[in-house]
């Protein structure tokens, strides 16, 4: 006797729809072959700057992996029990500020006495 396995999706809500639609539409914008522009001090002018279809390529990919954590969130929401996903973004989150303290305090960036001074 075979057993079926039932593959379990994950079902999306609207809002999780709309969201994905909206990311969509953010990839597609970053793929416009469009000039990119910096302003260059010594000259300034508006320099045109590289920006070919492998950069866009990277951030499109690299914009995928916080898309898909964001729709997964609000279809969260929408569905419910989402206790340990909760305790996901929280520790992110932790994990997120902590790193952010210890590079600005790596860099020499920040040191109390400037804030002191502020």
């Amino acid at each position: 006797m075979s057993k079926k396995v039932k593959l379990n999706l994950v079902k999306l809500t609207t809002p999780a729809i709309v969201t994905l639609v909206g990311y969509a539409i953010i990839v597609f914008i970053v793929m416009l072959p469009v000039d990119m522009y910096t302003y260059n001090k010594s000259t300034h002018q508006q320099v045109k700057q590289e920006y070919n279809f492998g950069h866009r390529l990277l951030i499109a990919l690299l914009l995928l992996f916080p898309f898909i954590l964001s729709v997964y969130s609000v279809n969260c929401m929408m569905v419910g029990n989402c206790t340990l996903w909760s305790w996901v973004i929280a520790l992110v989150t932790l994990l997120w500020a902590i790193l952010i303290t210890v590079t600005t305090a790596a860099t020499g960036s920040f040191s109390l006495a400037n804030v002191m001074t502020a």
